[in-house]
């Protein structure tokens, strides 16, 4: 996991690098 507001909440998805505020499907 990378830096990110969903960093939290979505620590298993957290393996893929996305933009701050553009999570995958957890969003």
């Amino acid at each position: 996991g990378l830096v990110g507001p969903w960093q939290s909440r979505s620590s298993s998805l957290n393996q893929s690098i996305v933009l701050p505020g553009a999570a995958p499907s957890s969003n």
